[in-house]
């Protein structure tokens, strides 16, 4: 007989928080205001799904500037600096002689001298490490002047460029 008063006051205690709860919800949204819940929240999806594109979109350019950076600067006193920016770097490697190089032309064109030899390839890669152009010989050719994109050369360079561009 004890669990009884027990029970009719948890019945009690329940009817009173729902009683207190629909008191205290407020009306139902109007159409407005509804309305103006859905724009705020697909602004937000929209800012997100931006932000997550610009991601994407940047984070190879700041990936690769870090490499460029960490190779051309000594950030800590025992890094190897490959080389500053406009040298080139040369390593070795199983099969043959390696060259590498970051270069700066926002102020001037690049103009590599390529060698008489029977075999070499040079690959131009942008920020995004897209292959750009690709100058090479496989058979043996003379000596000669690269310009990869240079639109900015005129004169007797032009004409003894290849990979120029008008």
């Amino acid at each position: 007989m004890t669990r009884k008063p027990v029970v009719l006051a948890l019945l009690a205690l329940a009817g009173v928080v729902w009683l207190w709860l629909a008191m205290n919800a407020g009306p139902a949204p109007t159409a407005a205001v509804q309305q103006k819940r859905n724009e705020l929240l697909i602004a937000e999806q929209m800012a997100y799904h931006v932000g997550v594109q610009a991601y994407i979109y940047a984070y190879p350019l700041v990936d690769m500037y870090r490499r460029m950076h960490n190779e051309t600067h000594r950030n800590g006193f025992n890094q190897q600096v490959y080389a500053p920016i406009n040298r080139f770097y040369r390593y070795t490697h199983n099969d043959g002689l390696y060259f590498s190089a970051w270069f700066d032309v926002s102020s001037e064109p690049l103009i590599l001298h390529t060698p008489a030899a029977s075999d070499y390839t040079l690959a131009i890669t942008n920020l995004y490490a897209e292959v750009q152009t690709i100058e090479g010989h496989t058979t043996a050719a003379g000596e000669g002047l690269f310009c990869p994109g240079s639109t900015r050369l005129a004169g007797a360079v032009a004409g003894k460029c290849s990979g120029h561009r008008n």
